[in-house]
């Protein structure tokens, strides 16, 4: 099933965080303060879900070989790799094993990622391209005009808790807003976990395993 992502603006996701700090004049907290604890919440709440249900936040880019090079650069939301499968162009499509930079020349082929680039190491020159399956990280919008792009919709409402909960200047607020927060992530974390058993078990009846 597709995840349903959220169709809202950065300012609708302010308007929300003012209504739960109740703080609608802006008297309190300013317009930085505000977009900085939305985009650390949506950094933390998406570390938390990758690392339990990776595969609902994963995305392929395809790289095609350059004669010379070794290293390509990575996707501007890529956060962290999961596989890579090469396409030689005839009839072979297969995954390649994941190494350390140190290990080139070492081994016959592999990848890894170093920096901001994916490597990948043959020890012939290689054809073809390259397949780059990964999870991303949604990039936040700089203007509040623009759109949210990415984000599950079910993620909003633990967003802005968990940014009004890092803001407020009210114990008795956050100690509210941290209790919303806690049972909001048990859900989207048992959701996450849920939907990537899934995912792994449908995967696995495709390449004919016995589940």
């Amino acid at each position: 099933m597709a995840i349903q992502t959220y169709q809202g603006t950065v300012r609708d996701m302010l308007s929300r965080l003012d209504s739960r700090l109740g703080d609608r004049e802006h008297k309190v907290y300013g317009m930085i303060e505000r977009q900085e604890a939305l985009t650390d919440a949506l950094q933390v709440i998406h570390g938390q879900i990758a690392s339990v249900g990776p595969d609902m936040l994963t995305k392929t880019a395809t790289i095609s070989f350059v004669a010379g090079t070794l290293e390509y650069a990575l996707p501007d939301d890529f956060y962290r790799p999961v596989r890579v499968y090469v396409d030689n162009g005839s009839t072979s499509y297969y995954e390649v094993k994941n190494v350390r930079p140190q290990s080139i020349g070492e081994v016959a082929e592999g990848w890894y990622v170093r920096a901001d680039k994916v490597g990948v190491y043959f020890g012939s020159a290689p054809t073809g391209t390259v397949t780059l399956e990964y999870i991303y990280l949604p990039a936040w919008p700089t203007d509040i005009t623009d759109p949210v792009e990415g984000v599950p919709d079910n993620w909003i409402s633990a967003i802005v808790d968990y940014a009004a909960m890092s803001v407020t200047k009210d114990w008795r607020q956050a100690d509210r807003l941290r209790a919303l927060y806690n049972d909001k992530m048990k859900f989207l974390l048992d959701q996450a976990a849920s939907r990537s058993f899934s995912y792994r078990m449908s995967a696995a009846r495709d390449n004919g395993v016995e589940v």
